[in-house]
């Protein structure tokens, strides 16, 4: 299946002005990473930075996302999907062209990413096998955090519920994998079980060892990479469903928008 040229120059274009997307993409992760570095008193400065590296690279994706899942809900919710479908794009076209756009602008975001810590701060050399492994795992966790956030912005169907699960869905990515100062080992117990269920607690908690020419464990990687597989397949399937039974205007669908809203404390779409 061949991507339009002006389809994807729309998504682009439509990305790359909205400069709350730049932010989440661009300076977010970046600012926190150097924020961290500067007020982080270490002993072993380089070991610290390079951790905080690998931790706030997974935010790329997610941060990039977050931009794409309010993007696309706005769209959903003034109607532009619906007339995009009436000059002939299918729903395989719009899906790729959103993907490969936000693949486009998390690349970019890698690229300036990695050349300003590099730069910036004292960063450990990487083994070859270890940065390989991380640029794989990233842009394979990109494509699962896609379809999650699209799931979820498919099955809200407006913005205001899209941004606060999406909001919540950050925060808890952040908060389980020790983003927020705490580092994993130092969490409660209870955090440290529910954190082995995050793709990205695993990065933060093992992934230096490996960085500096270590050993490490993959399969709790690979677990909980499978599983958030898993779910996000299935939240973007439930969100499919519940969409074509909106535009159908089916009763089910409206009270099962209505809950959800009740639950998220949310107004729900008219």
């Amino acid at each position: 299946m061949r991507l339009n040229k002006n389809l994807m120059k729309y998504e682009i274009t439509n990305y790359a002005r909205n400069m709350f997307n730049i932010c989440y993409s661009f300076a977010l992760p970046l600012g926190l990473a150097l924020l961290f570095a500067l007020i982080t008193n270490s002993a072993d400065p380089t070991s610290t930075n390079t951790l905080l590296l690998i931790m706030f690279t997974t935010l790329v994706p997610m941060a990039t996302m977050f931009g794409h899942a309010g993007n696309y809900s706005s769209e959903l919710e003034n109607g532009s999907i619906g007339r995009f479908k009436l000059f002939g794009y299918s729903e395989k076209t719009l899906l790729l062209s959103k993907m490969f756009t936000t693949l486009i602008f998390i690349t970019l975001s890698f690229v300036i990413y990695f050349a300003v810590m590099f730069i910036a701060l004292p960063i450990a050399a990487p083994t070859a096998g270890a940065f390989i492994t991380l640029i794989v795992f990233l842009y394979l966790f990109s494509a699962i955090f896609f379809i999650l956030v699209h799931g979820i912005a498919t099955l809200c169907g407006n913005y205001s519920m899209t941004y606060g699960l999406t909001l919540l869905l950050l925060m808890a990515f952040m908060g389980f994998s020790g983003f927020f100062g705490a580092s994993t080992e130092n969490m409660p117990h209870f955090m440290q079980v529910i954190g082995n269920a995050f793709p990205t607690f695993h990065i933060t908690n093992d992934f230096l060892d490996f960085w500096m020419g270590g050993s490490f464990n993959f399969l709790g990687l690979i677990l909980s990479t499978l599983g958030m597989a898993v779910f996000s397949v299935g939240v973007f399937a439930l969100g499919v469903w519940v969409n074509k039974r909106r535009v159908m205007g089916n009763k089910t669908t409206s009270r099962f928008a209505k809950v959800l809203a009740k639950v998220l404390l949310l107004k729900p779409r008219t």
